[in-house]
């Protein structure tokens, strides 16, 4: 009877250490396996929504030899780059590939942002429209490959004669665009002459024995009271149409709603 009880004890204990074991092994796979299964699901739940911030691992580098988080760490390296990628993708978008400068769709969507902000906070905002003056028999007697070097020195030559705070973008073809925000009226004349002077001083030839060299024609327009980006830019137009009739030549404006024009 007493070596049957023993037995008896010793099958309990073993069946408590049994027991004892299987949820030490439970707690384990649920640390090792289901905690970062689950953390590994919702980051890729948040990916899925277009959340390329989320990361799946959690622990130290310490800790990197437990599979699970090696995969956690494999997938966090692979939204990291797959969210390089994206800005990648997003930066050429908005980029003209010819000159580097920001291209019109880019241009457009800051325009809006600039003319509600100036809207908001009361403060002055003024559009340079630029035309390449002779461009087009640059492009005819020295070809297209010069023309291309053209565009692009004389985007370079407009974006480094303005402020940080300004915004030089390529609106098609040979022309650009200035956005000048905090510019009243003699501002944004000082910066279009500094612009005209800058691509001046270039001296590119627009033709083998041409003496003239490629210049620049500018029309500048202030908003005045509320405004659409469509009606500024067509007061833009309006002064550098009446611009191109003196080469190198800068034309403001007067007012949105009037036809009056300023040269400089």
């Amino acid at each position: 009877e007493r070596v049957e009880e023993l037995i008896r004890q010793l099958a309990s204990a073993a069946a408590v250490a049994v027991a004892a074991q299987a949820l030490a092994i439970a707690l384990v796979l649920h640390v090792l396996i289901r905690v970062p299964l689950r953390r590994l699901r919702r980051a890729a739940d948040r990916v899925a929504a277009g959340d390329l911030s989320a990361r799946a691992a959690a622990r130290p580098a310490a800790d990197a030899r437990a599979e699970m988080l090696v995969v956690a760490r494999e997938f966090d390296r692979m939204v990291a780059a797959v969210a390089a990628q994206r800005e990648e993708i997003e930066r050429l978008a908005a980029t003209d590939g010819l000159t580097g400068l920001p291209n019109r769709r880019s241009f457009d969507l800051r325009l809006s942002e600039e003319l509600a902000h100036a809207a908001r906070l009361g403060y002055r905002l003024t559009l340079a429209l630029i035309d390449i003056d002779g461009f087009k028999q640059l492009n005819d007697v020295r070809g297209h490959v010069a023309g291309d070097e053209a565009l692009r020195r004389v985007a370079a030559a407009l974006a480094g004669a303005v402020r940080q705070t300004d915004t030089v973008a390529r609106y098609g073809g040979d022309e650009f665009v200035a956005i000048l925000p905090g510019s009243d009226e003699k501002a944004a004349m000082t910066l279009a002459i500094r612009m005209r002077d800058a691509v001046e001083k270039l001296g590119i030839p627009t033709g083998r024995d041409a003496p003239r060299s490629v210049s620049v024609s500018i029309g500048l327009a202030e908003p005045h009271g509320p405004s659409t980006a469509d009606r500024l830019i067509a007061a833009a137009g309006g002064a550098l149409y009446a611009a191109k009739t003196t080469r190198g030549t800068v034309v403001r404006a007067s007012s949105l709603s009037g036809g009056e024009l300023e040269g400089g």
